[in-house]
């Protein structure tokens, strides 16, 4: 878990976009 938040908080903004965009997939 501890990892998981600090690979996201590295990741910033292009964690958002891809986490979105896998969203949208699943959405879809």
């Amino acid at each position: 878990m501890k990892p998981k938040v600090a690979f996201f908080d590295f990741a910033g903004c292009e964690g958002c976009q891809l986490q979105i965009a896998n969203l949208e997939e699943d959405v879809l």
